[in-house]
């Protein structure tokens, strides 16, 4: 299965650098990385449009909070598997591998996601991707809980 990393970014040329480097340094990388922009007034843009490691869309949308922008990356991701992360974060090396590892092992039928604890529980209504991450510090942190396509469930 093909999958789409999307987030949403406003001002954070000075963090981006970090995300960017983790994306590049998975041991699966995504299909597509669509990343929408709020409106920036710093560098942003221009590093994510010089960003050559892997695929990336950047959609601009000058006044997007975050819903909006994430509501613009989904409607514009063109794979199955819509992972969801922040900018200012360093994703682990094996993020993506976990989340496909759950695909592939067809546990994803309903959705997974990371209780408080880390353990993984599916959940009934909408796929939730919220593995963790790592803030630049090295302070393990939880990305923040997301919300993709909704499953129909029969």
């Amino acid at each position: 299965m093909k999958t789409s990393l999307i987030l949403t970014v406003l001002n954070e040329a000075d963090s981006l650098p970090t995300l960017l480097d983790s994306v590049a340094m998975q041991t699966v990388l995504p299909d597509e990385v669509v990343i929408c922009d709020g409106g920036s007034y710093d560098n942003t843009v221009a590093l994510l449009r010089a960003e050559t490691r892997f695929p990336i869309r950047v959609i601009e949308s000058h006044g997007a909070n975050i819903s909006r922008g994430r509501n613009l990356a989904i409607a514009a991701a063109q794979n199955e598997i819509i992972a969801v992360t922040d900018a200012g974060v360093r994703l682990d090396e094996r993020w993506m591998e976990r989340l496909c590892e759950v695909w592939s092992e067809g546990r994803g039928a309903r959705g997974v996601g990371r209780g408080a604890r880390g353990e993984e529980r599916l959940t009934p209504h909408a796929l939730r991707l919220s593995p963790f991450a790592l803030r630049p510090s090295q302070q393990p942190v939880s990305s923040c809980p997301t919300r993709t396509r909704r499953l129909r469930l029969r």
